[in-house]
Parts: C-alpha cells; structure tokens; sequence
C-alpha cells in the first residue's frame, strides 16, 4: 500500500472558489460517495474559523443549489464541524472509480491538498484520470510505501478491517460498538482497547515519522 499527496487545482471547482473568495483554507475529513446518478455524495468539513466567517460560509453554501448542508455542529472555540449532501462530484465520483482511500483533503487558495492510500499504481492512475476528466490539473508532491501492517498484531488488523468493512468508522456510524462486539467475539470494552491501542500504533506511525 502507497500514501499520496496530491494537489489539484481547478478554476471550476466550488470549493476553490470559496478558499478563494472567502479567504479561507478547511479540511474535509470523510466523503461518502453516493453510487447515485447525480455521482455527489456526503461530505464532512472542518473549518477553523471565527463566529463571523462561518455565518459567511453557510450563507455561501446554502446559495449553491448542488449544496445542502444538513448539520453545523461548533466542536471547541472556533472550530467548526459541518456535514453537507453534495449532488455535484467534488472527488466523490473519482474515489469511487479508483478504489483508493481519502485519508485527508484540505482546500486553500492554491488548490486541494489531497491525502490517499492506494493498493496499486493502478489505482492511483485510475483517481489521477478521473480527475483530469473533470478539469483539475494534478500533481504528485509525495509517495511513499507504508508498512503498518507489520507493526500491527493479527488480532488487531482483523478488528479493524471488519470495523471499517461494516462501517464502524462512518460519519454517521452504521454499526455500534456493542454489536461490533458480538461479531467479533469479545466485550464492547475489549474491542474498544483493541481498536485504541492499533489506532494509536497507526497514528505513531503517520504523525511522528
């Protein structure tokens, strides 16, 4: 498996034009395709921003028609959480084609910086394409081959991959702790430990490389 990190640009894309007009970088953190005809899907957004500027956001989200926001949640002082249905593409289509991972996405003014695990070149060509096909110009900045699998126990990775399979990590969830538990053979509490201990091995081995 490869981590990349892309930067794409496109002077039709929204969102960029928002960065751009509002003055603004953010963060999506999930996208869900939709596997719908309209090719959009859900989005989670995170903007750090003043009171203000997030009035601002809204109101600019709201006068796209290919943008619903659902929900606007304030999670720490200036930090804004925003879950939004996009029937426009936005990368979601893209994802879905190539079958590589979002791991991270934040948009400035230069264009997106975009974070994937990919299995296989193939994979990565296929989301290069498919954006291509949609305007954006795309660059790779970085690539690297990842072996956390090495570093995580057999038990672990099975938890894990049964608990992204059956959408644990979802926003929203479409599984509970307590039946992820029963699937899996051990106490809510158990699987819970499993999953903070293999996560916090995953995020040693992203953040302080």
């Amino acid at each position: 498996m490869n981590e990349v990190l892309l930067r794409a640009t496109s002077e039709t894309c929204m969102l960029q034009q928002m960065s751009e007009e509002l003055d603004i970088s953010f963060r999506i953190l999930h996208m869900m395709p939709s596997f719908s005809k309209g090719m959009g899907g859900t989005l989670l957004f995170e903007f750090n921003v003043p009171d203000a500027k997030m009035k601002m956001i809204h109101s600019y989200l709201k006068k796209k028609n290919y943008y619903e926001v659902i929900e606007v949640e304030k999670s720490a002082r200036n930090c804004y959480l925003v879950l939004v249905n996009a029937t426009q593409s936005c990368g979601c289509a893209a994802l879905s084609i190539s079958g590589c991972f979002l791991s991270g996405c934040e948009f400035c003014k230069d264009g997106a910086y975009i974070n994937l695990f990919t299995g296989t070149n193939g994979s990565l060509v296929r989301f290069i394409d498919a954006l291509e096909e949609r305007g954006y110009e795309v660059e790779i900045l970085k690539k690297r081959t990842l072996n956390i699998n090495d570093e995580l126990t057999c038990r672990q990775r099975e938890v894990l991959r049964t608990a992204f399979q059956l959408g644990y990590f979802d926003v929203p969830k479409r599984i509970s702790l307590k039946e992820l538990s029963d699937i899996v053979g051990v106490s809510p509490s158990s699987v819970d430990e499993i999953i903070k201990r293999a996560e916090k091995k995953i995020l040693s081995h992203y953040l302080l490389r």
